[in-house]
């Protein structure tokens, strides 16, 4: 398992470190083919063998539209190289070729399918069940930070000057996942499914990250980038939290059900209380990093000129204190007769480290902005 989480780190790497199209393809193989083999790696759990299968056949589809998109982008500029289709796009800014925008377009949706946006989400709920815990909570973080990373760096250098042609496509995918993930939140049992629509939710979040890329700041300095990555690493610090008490839950009882959490307060008050702040962050309560991230990104997207779409967002995050809090809830307000969930130690530096970071965050969002992004 160690060596295959290694393979995916390189994958990781290639996919937000590309300069053509050949090594995002690359990168995102490496990755993907990885997370096949680490989905399905309880080989005798029949919830584990169908989240591989499923992972296997919608990755495999995905490959060929990426692969197609590659193609026509190629076939319309000439090159691999982002740089050179960066030109390209410059010059045929007002109308580029029918060829081109279909070449475009493929590579919008499949990189909407590895960062897990409606409509191209439906694999992750599944995935996230069946795959092992430690296994999810990776995919969660680190895979979906470098789909991110590969996502916004295609479309930011490549496709900067093309952005009018296709921004009404981006708008609706917000949309659809913005609404589609945070209604079908609030009917989910298990916590492990709930942190799935919660990542495509937070996907719809990111993704306004694509529609403000010619923001700049008082100093001519773009700030999509920034934002984007002052909400990756809210949202991935408050999930490694998240899936660290979930480890621990299920290790006790055996079960990843929300019910699993019930008086975790008696049972472990520190346990609850940093899951409580993950809560919190994801839903965007203030003095967490997830509120700055949501924040910027509000800000941003509003400064762009999408204000109706600010609003569905804004609306969407009030939906999803009800099943953020719900966890909360089971926690401080219902009864176990499980006995006393004891600490792993090895846990505790980690929860630790992740809660101040979420903090830290919250109150001082411009240093991570500023350590990060130069």
């Amino acid at each position: 398992m160690y060596a295959l989480f290694m393979l995916a780190l390189t994958g990781a790497v290639f996919m937000i470190s590309f300069k053509n199209l050949i090594m995002l393809f690359i990168g995102i193989e490496i990755l993907s083919i990885s997370l096949y083999v680490l989905a399905g790696f309880n080989k005798r759990d029949l919830l584990s063998n169908e989240a591989a299968l499923k992972y296997f056949l919608m990755g495999a589809f995905t490959t060929g539209i990426l692969l197609m998109g590659i193609t026509l982008v190629y076939g319309s500029t000439g090159s691999f190289d982002i740089q050179q289709i960066a030109a390209y796009t410059i010059k045929f800014n007002t109308h580029p070729p029918a060829l081109f925008l279909i070449g475009m377009l493929m590579l919008l949706i499949a990189m909407a399918f590895k960062v897990s946006a409606a409509p191209f989400h439906f694999w992750a709920p599944d995935v996230y069940q069946g795959a092992p815990t430690v296994v999810t909570a990776f995919m969660s973080t680190v895979v979906k930070m470098a789909a991110f990373g590969a996502f916004f760096r295609l479309f930011f250098t490549a496709f900067n000057l093309g952005f009018p042609v296709w921004q009404t496509t981006v708008m609706v995918i917000i949309a659809i996942t913005l609404v589609i993930s945070n209604l079908i939140a609030t009917r989910q049992h298990s916590f492990k499914r709930l942190l799935a629509y919660s990542g495509i939710s937070n996907a719809g979040f990111m993704l306004m990250s694509l529609l403000q890329i010619n923001n700049v700041n008082e100093n001519g300095v773009y700030t999509a980038q920034s934002n984007l990555i002052l909400y990756m690493c809210g949202y991935a610090v408050a999930n490694i939290v998240a899936f660290a008490v979930l480890i621990q839950v299920k290790t006790a009882t055996g079960s990843d059900e929300i019910d699993a959490f019930n008086g975790l307060a008696k049972r472990n008050p520190f346990l609850a209380a940093v899951l409580t702040i993950a809560m919190c962050s994801m839903a965007g309560i203030p003095a967490t990093a997830g509120f700055m991230g949501k924040y910027y990104i509000l800000m941003g997207i509003i400064e762009s000129g999408y204000s109706w779409l600010a609003i569905v967002a804004v609306l969407m995050s009030a939906v999803s204190f009800y099943y953020y809090f719900a966890v909360i809830k089971a926690m401080y307000m219902k009864e176990s007769e499980t006995p006393n969930l004891p600490l792993n130690p090895s846990y505790l530096f980690i929860l630790i480290a992740a809660t101040l970071l979420i903090f830290i965050g919250g109150f001082m969002p411009d240093l991570i902005r500023g350590l990060l992004v130069r």
